[in-house]
């Protein structure tokens, strides 16, 4: 299922949710419908890179939701817990790069999150072309080890970056 969370959305979706239902089911409930809306659902889809990171977000959203004595697990609860995940990976990678004033990665890093941030997007695609500086800096990103792979890889003239 690796990459499906951008490429094919909806099988993503039906997958993780297959996998939230039989713990739900093993957990003496009817669904994972029972503590979570489809809008949670739909959001947990598009926060995790592949299934085990969606297992830890939801793990971490009930921790949050039940912090703050809510009955469902919530979106707000969900960010959080997305927000918190994201600082932990971050300071892997400046520990992976080093001292963030030598590093390129740390440069590339930084150039991703500001160009994400200005367009207000946490997806973007990247055209295949190995002669292009700009894909060979994601691809860099995404060898990274405290990295999932969250780049829909396209050969489309108008994905160049």
């Amino acid at each position: 299922m690796l990459d499906y969370n951008l490429t094919s959305p909806d099988q993503s979706k039906a997958h993780i949710k297959s996998i939230l239902d039989q713990h739900a089911v093993c957990c003496g409930l009817p669904s994972i419908g029972y503590l979570a809306n489809d809008a949670y659902i739909d959001r947990l889809v598009l926060s995790a890179a592949v299934p085990r990171d969606a297992l830890s977000l939801f793990s971490k959203s009930i921790s949050k939701s039940l912090l703050k004595g809510q009955k469902n697990v919530s979106v707000t609860s969900l960010n959080v817990a997305a927000s918190e995940a994201i600082v932990e990976k971050l300071k892997d990678v400046r520990k992976d790069a080093g001292d963030p004033s030598e590093s390129s990665f740390a440069t590339q890093l930084e150039s991703v999150k500001h160009f994400c941030i200005e367009n207000k997007k946490n997806a973007f695609l990247v055209k295949i072309d190995s002669g292009n500086h700009i894909y060979a800096a994601v691809q860099r990103l995404i060898d990274c080890p405290p990295f999932c792979s969250r780049v829909a890889r396209r050969n489309h003239p108008s994905s160049s970056r």
